[in-house]
């Protein structure tokens, strides 16, 4: 069965809608046309070295590559995620009585965006050094000058 846009955005929407909806972002639509999730699964596409035809409009067949679809699922997530962050304007509200503490929304968001940075980098090794063999020369050979030098 072939990835589709549709199928990722579905379960985008159903793990962020109310955080979209928040900050004005679209968080309904999931036919495979919601402009709001283009970005994120481009950035989740290319951070597992797929380029996509355009990084603008993801389209099924830009997916055709993708061999682990959790891995795109959880990196279009994230930067959904942060997305969302972005987009955060509000702040507290006080007007007499009433009080709105619309900062607790981006305390929580970061949190959120904490737990899955460190989910991604332990199941996908995200984020952390690679591996590189190497040489380190110390210079503690004896050189020609050295054995002079020390008769002297």
């Amino acid at each position: 069965m072939a990835l589709t846009r549709t199928q990722i955005e579905k379960l985008l929407v159903k793990r962020a809608s109310k955080r979209m909806a928040f900050v004005g972002m679209d968080g309904i639509t999931d036919d495979g046309t919601n402009a709001d999730l283009n970005e994120p699964i481009s950035t989740a596409l290319q951070r597992m070295g797929i380029a996509p035809a355009d990084i603008t409009e993801i389209k099924d067949a830009d997916l055709t590559r993708v061999e682990n679809p959790l891995e795109l699922i959880d990196l279009a997530e994230l930067r959904l995620l942060e997305n969302i962050l972005g987009n955060m304007d509000m702040v507290d509200i006080t007007v007499g009585d009433r009080s709105e503490r619309l900062s607790q929304f981006t305390a929580d968001l970061g949190k959120a965006i904490e737990r899955k940075q460190m989910q991604v980098e332990k199941e996908y090794g995200y984020g952390l050094g690679a591996l590189t063999a190497g040489v380190i020369s110390l210079n503690f050979q004896q050189k020609h000058n050295d054995a002079f030098d020390e008769g002297n």
